[in-house]
């Protein structure tokens, strides 16, 4: 497979993933606009948002890694995956506005959308470089060092929302810390769940399959 090859490979990787990260961003609008959801409804909803995050970039990047054979091409993937979701969120929001009559100032459109889009950048570059560095480390170790890391990270995932979900039972100025700590540890669990998924659902990927 040529460098151009593998790299449209990468971005069909991320638009895909995309697709379906917005597809999961217009529901959780749609539900913040139109649902009447009583607390902590709102706050589950929220991190139910950022999991979902967290997951498709990481499974953007380990799928984008597999095809190409690149740590650099998986990242991008993720990047793409995370700034198109984005994208599709803000055109919705901005076409539900329209809809009720209510349409979003400009100035909101390019400071929110701009917020929301730049923090996705941020967010698919994290996520994929870390789950990209270890779904090409794990590629060349055994099945028991996969499983090892999937049992580690959920054990590193139920802490974190077990932390958040303490947290919302809190008063707002005593949520902080838990959140802190929750919302990284989520992160960092997803971001290294989704390669290590990938690598033992995926014959031959490890070091043993290919032995």
């Amino acid at each position: 497979m040529n460098r151009q090859t593998r790299s449209r490979s990468a971005v069909a990787v991320g638009c895909r993933f995309g697709l379906l990260l917005g597809a999961m961003h217009v529901i959780n609008h749609s539900l913040e606009v139109f649902a009447n959801l009583q607390p902590p409804l709102p706050a589950v909803r929220g991190v139910a948002m950022w999991v979902i995050i967290f997951a498709v970039c990481g499974a953007a990047s380990s799928v984008g890694v597999g095809r190409t054979r690149s740590v650099r091409l998986g990242t991008v993937a993720s990047v793409l995956a995370a700034v198109c979701g984005a994208v599709l969120l803000v055109v919705y929001a901005i076409a539900v506005g329209v809809a009720r009559g209510e349409p979003l100032p400009f100035q909101t459109i390019v400071s929110t959308g701009g917020i929301h889009i730049g923090g996705s950048v941020l967010v698919g570059l994290a996520i994929g470089l870390v789950s990209g560095s270890i779904a090409a480390a794990l590629v060349r170790t055994s099945r028991a060092t996969a499983i090892g890391a999937v049992v580690s990270q959920v054990l590193l995932l139920a802490l974190g929302l077990a932390a958040i979900e303490h947290a919302t039972g809190l008063e707002r100025s005593a949520r902080p810390p838990f959140i802190m700590f929750g919302l990284p540890a989520v992160a960092v669990a997803l971001a290294v769940l989704a390669p290590a998924v990938w690598v033992l659902t995926v014959p031959g990927r490890t070091a043993e399959g290919r032995a």
